[in-house]
């Protein structure tokens, strides 16, 4: 978070940043099989961790995370070589939030609630993904596609994706005889923006492109 901001330093104003420490992380992670479907569980408590108030100001608070997965592969097909099926659905919940008091020309506010119009005080998130391999599509040249929707079911996330809101992920990568990558990526946000719902840009759609060389 923004910690001061400095314009009477010589060389220009001068921004510092302060960053929340001591946060203390318990988590527990499950794992099974069914099948040929992996299935996996996560929860997490983190105390002492930035939480955002009315006043968009962080304070700190005890945050709990659960989240429940799969994934499941599918041998050859008429689709892929190998397709990989996975989801998730994760919650996020604020438990609490300390008082955070700020001083200001000798006037001293509280502020501890950290539910608001942008803030809820749980979110669920949706994801799910394909993943279709294709190796030997040329020669020495494997593709990889694969698509992820994600959708906040809840609440709005503490992640940043507003109420309701949706994305879809598109991406294509070659990689050559194993040490080569280049790939691209499309995300598209697919809701319309909202200041109530906290969906705050129109326009976050972006294509990206990397190269990946291992030597």
């Amino acid at each position: 978070s923004l910690d001061t901001i400095n314009h009477l330093d010589a060389a220009g104003p001068v921004i510092k940043f302060g960053y929340f420490e001591d946060i203390k992380l318990t988590g527990l992670s499950l794992s099974t099989k069914v099948g040929d479907v992996q299935l996996g569980s996560d929860i997490s408590l983190r105390q002492d961790a930035p939480v955002m108030v009315s006043n968009f100001t962080p304070t700190t608070g005890d945050l709990l995370m659960t989240s429940a997965n799969f994934m499941y592969m599918l041998g050859p097909n008429s689709i892929a070589s190998q397709t990989t099926l996975m989801g998730e659905v994760v919650n996020q919940r604020i438990l609490d939030a300390d008082t955070l008091s700020v001083t200001s020309s000798g006037i001293t506010t509280t502020e501890d609630d950290y539910v608001f119009d942008g803030q809820t005080r749980s979110s669920t998130l949706l994801g799910l993904g394909a993943i279709f391999d294709y190796p030997s599509i040329f020669t020495g040249w494997d593709l990889s596609l694969s698509g992820t929707w994600q959708q906040n079911l809840d609440g709005s996330a503490y992640q940043g994706l507003g109420r309701g809101e949706k994305t879809l992920t598109l991406g294509a990568d070659f990689s050559y005889m194993g040490n080569f990558e280049i790939g691209t990526t499309w995300v598209n946000y697919l809701s319309s923006p909202d200041i109530d719902k906290n969906r705050l840009m129109a326009d976050r759609d972006y294509l990206s492109f990397n190269v990946k060389y291992t030597f």
